[in-house]
């Protein structure tokens, strides 16, 4: 399925209601479960990819991924977003994250 994403939350605090109408991140989603390696766990993951199959690397995953809302041509997906620290590199902080979905549609492949 092929969509933008718009993020609602910057670390974990609400993005102001002017940002909300910013252009989205293009890709084709992908909700899954996938295996954590950090928690030891499998969750339930929300990613946006790219046409080659790649994740793109400005849309952390949403783990632990629930779809609040879909009406029409959007959704609103919520989840945890694991981002690194800034500092240091390595350690690495969990926060609640929202995506606002707009569905573009599917696109046919051939092969």
């Amino acid at each position: 399925m092929h969509v933008t994403v718009a993020t609602l939350y910057d670390r974990g605090r609400r993005l102001p209601r002017w940002r909300e109408g910013r252009p989205g991140i293009a890709g084709r989603l992908d909700l899954s479960e996938k295996f954590d390696q950090a928690s030891g766990r499998t969750r339930r993951t929300a990613r946006l990819i790219d046409e080659g199959g790649l994740e793109i690397a400005e849309l952390p995953p949403l783990m632990d991924a629930t779809v609040l809302y879909v009406f029409g041509d959007q959704m609103t997906i919520t989840g945890i977003e694991r981002l690194e620290d800034e500092r240091t590199g390595m350690m690495q902080h969990e926060y609640a994250q929202s995506w606002a979905v707009l569905i573009l549609g599917e696109r046919a492949t051939t092969g």
